[in-house]
């Protein structure tokens, strides 16, 4: 019940459903990028206490490990990986990134995740979060932009347009989004 009413709270509060943006049948072209698999999701509400691990990283800040997919979930990607500040040793900047969690307090990642984002001019980019919950996308998006996470059947779309593709930016523990991108 308690999952229900939230997920209708949300819901409400991100916008109408049935966004004319995001067509019901999904044929994009767009390769999805990371893993998939597990279902992820479920699960409680982390007690009250976000988990704010990797959020401040930045290049060369945090014990990154291998330079990869699963890479620091939780950090705000394109702090390192967008035009302008990507390495040349990377196969082209991204443009969209983030980490999906099963709640706002970043309490377990989420893995399966199908996130969309459609630009200005009507190209949309989708993507399916990975074992550790990080997604991305290389492709050129022209902002304002849409965007929706869907996990299991449930599409939660964002309340507002965006205009960036750094996720993270925005959904951290204090940011202006008020918690974590997440999808259940």
């Amino acid at each position: 019940m308690r999952s229900t009413l939230l997920l209708t709270l949300l819901l409400v509060a991100c916008g109408p459903e049935g966004n004319p943006k995001f067509p019901t049948s999904m044929d994009t072209g767009a390769p999805s990028t990371g893993g998939g698999g597990g279902g992820g999701g479920g699960g409680g509400g982390g007690g009250g206490t976000c988990n704010a691990q990797n959020e401040d990283c930045r290049r060369n800040t945090c014990d990154e490990g291998p330079e990869n997919a699963t890479m620091l979930p939780g950090s705000d990607c394109l702090a390192c990986h967008a035009e302008g500040v990507w390495d040349e040793d990377d196969e082209a900047p991204f443009t969209v990134g983030g980490t999906v969690f099963n709640d706002l307090s970043g309490s377990q990642k989420v893995s399966g995740a199908i996130i969309r984002v459609v630009d200005a001019d009507g190209r949309m980019v989708e993507v399916t979060s990975n074992s550790v919950g990080n997604f991305y996308s290389t492709r050129r998006l022209t902002p304002p932009m849409t965007a929706e996470v869907e996990l299991g059947g449930n599409v939660i779309p964002m309340a507002t347009e965006i205009t960036t593709g750094a996720c993270t930016s925005c959904h951290q523990c204090d940011g202006t989004a008020g918690g974590k991108l997440w999808a259940r």
